[in-house]
């Protein structure tokens, strides 16, 4: 959405930065082109606390794809190489459409090493579209207390109807991990090696999942990550998933208060080209 907010103008503009929170275009890719560094800065090499060696992979990678032909403004380029690292990639959506999904498909997977193989669903493209924006973001972390292979098997995991199912688990007990209590919740942080990175899981009690998931909004999601408080010891099991979803997100945007960056004929992205 930053990207996009470099080529916005007018009424379109103006509903960005009220939905984006932002103080300004310049303060806004400042902000995010320094968090993406920082980011960057935890991959790479680490030791743990033990004094073991470990590494920290996390790669952000943003791209823009655009239709061969057009005159791209070089202020919107310019923009995007400094505070994102991207410069603009040239396909024809006009003339194969499913070429270039193809290709930035190729894209996503490389930069993801294989998790995310088709960002872009068939059809999802056509000869309408100029310009689409990726945004992926790839980490494999080592934990900072490794999950002894000997203590992982088969547990029992109870499912949100009360039916329990026997899935693969991983399980430790972490001395002096951080933890943390609520009234129908439970976290621990879960650090990757190096400390520079962590996990927090939430753990909601039995029966309050969904209730739970209705009151997470971003300020108990803050307010709970600032919880847990280091303890004697965490016994920890956690099973092995894989989740993958996709979500329009047009209408909540619109929604938040930025309808007209959807509305054709009012949509104002002139910045671009």
């Amino acid at each position: 959405l930053a990207m996009t907010r470099n080529g916005a103008g007018g009424r379109t503009a103006e509903e960005m930065d009220r939905v984006l929170h932002a103080p300004g275009l310049q303060q806004l890719n400042g902000g995010l082109g320094a968090l993406e560094v920082l980011l960057e800065k935890r991959s790479g090499p680490v030791r743990r606390a033990d004094g073991s060696a470990a590494k920290v992979e996390l790669h952000v990678a943003n791209s823009l794809w655009g239709q061969r032909g057009l005159a791209w403004q070089v202020a919107f380029l310019d923009a995007l190489a400094r505070y994102y690292g991207t410069g603009m990639r040239l396909v024809d959506y006009v003339k194969d459409a499913e070429r270039a999904r193809a290709q930035i498909n190729g894209w996503t997977s490389t930069q993801t090493r294989g998790k995310i193989d088709q960002l872009l669903p068939e059809g999802v493209l056509d000869v309408l579209t100029r310009l689409v924006l990726v945004n992926a973001v790839y980490l494999k972390a080592p934990w900072e207390h490794p999950f002894p292979k000997s203590l992982t098997g088969i547990l029992p995991f109870t499912r949100a109807d009360g039916s329990t199912v026997g899935v693969p688990t991983i399980r430790t007990t972490i001395r002096g991990a951080r933890y943390a209590r609520g009234d129908d919740w439970e976290a621990a942080e879960l650090r990757y090696a190096g400390n520079g990175l962590a996990m927090t899981v939430i753990l909601p009690d039995r029966g309050t999942l969904q209730a739970l998931e209705n009151d997470l909004d971003g300020d108990r999601i803050v307010r709970i990550l600032r919880s847990p408080q280091r303890v004697g010891a965490v016994d920890v099991r956690l099973p092995k998933w894989r989740f993958r979803t996709r979500a329009r997100l047009d209408s909540t945007l619109e929604a938040l208060g930025m309808p007209t960056a959807f509305t054709r004929g009012a949509a104002d992205f002139t910045g671009m080209t």
